[in-house]
Parts: structure tokens; sequence; C-alpha cells
């Protein structure tokens, strides 16, 4: 009664429907969008931190970033005044630190190691020059303040 060609288009048919049964199954059953974890670090927007500040600062903030990069690279602050350096660690697991230096590869502080998502602090008051910062850790991360 079906002949050869309406046996093939109902082999075809169960065919496809056997297949969106068992595509059905693998997807979960829902079309939601996985989100990410609440415990993930907040990760800024590379475009939202400068890789420069020129304009002198007494709160500046450095990020540090994946994959295992500082922003801001160059950085100004002001001279003769006490300033605070702050390490944002944003790469959740990794450990960061800063450590300034000044011309003569001098360590005048630093901030202790810590693993990501964290913050630290240094304080210190700086003579008018040029300093280098870097991470303790990654020694390839670093950076140049100017105190003016």
């Amino acid at each position: 009664m079906w002949g050869t060609k309406g046996f093939l288009f109902l082999a075809a048919l169960i065919g496809c429907s056997g297949l969106a049964l068992v595509l059905a199954a693998c997807s979960g059953g829902n079309n939601a969008t996985p989100q990410p974890s609440e415990t993930a670090a907040p990760r800024p927007e590379r475009s939202s931190i400068p890789n420069e500040i020129r304009t002198p600062q007494t709160d500046l903030t450095i990020t540090a970033l994946a994959p295992q990069r500082f922003a801001p690279i160059i950085a100004t602050t002001v001279a003769n005044t006490d300033i605070v350096i702050r390490l944002n660690n944003t790469e959740a697991g990794v450990q960061h630190s800063i450590e300034v230096l000044d011309k003569n590869a001098k360590s005048l502080g630093a901030i202790p190691a810590c693993t990501g998502p964290c913050v630290g602090e240094l304080h210190l008051n700086l003579l008018p020059g040029e300093y280098s910062f870097r991470c303790q850790i990654y020694g390839r991360m670093g950076g140049q303040i100017t105190a003016k």
C-alpha cells in the first residue's frame, strides 16, 4: 500500500523524529543561557582601565588583569605627599604583589602577595623622580611611576 517511496518517507520521518528526541534529551530540556558563577572575580572591562595616568594622583589603583599584566603601566603621583598605591588583583586564584623600586632598584616598599580576587595597599611619600613597580611573583609584570 505505501510502496517504496512511501516506505522511504516514513523511515526518514521516524529517523528525524528519533534524532529530535535524542537532541531534546541531551539538551537538558531548557533553553537557559549559562550564567557566570557568583563566586567569579569581577573583571573590569579592559577599555575602562587606562594604560597611562598622567594627572598626578595621591590615591593610585593598579589593577592586575589576565593574562598577567598591570593597568595602568605608566602612572603619575604627587611628590612629597603621603600617597596610597592600591593593588586590585582581579585574577581569580592567581597571586600578585607590587613592589616599588627607586632608580637604583632599591625597594621602597611592597604590597604582599595575595591570591585574587583581593586588594592590598602601600603608603609612601616619594621624592620627585622616576620609580618602577613590579610584581614580585611575575617579574615581567611592571610599570613606571613618576612623582611630580
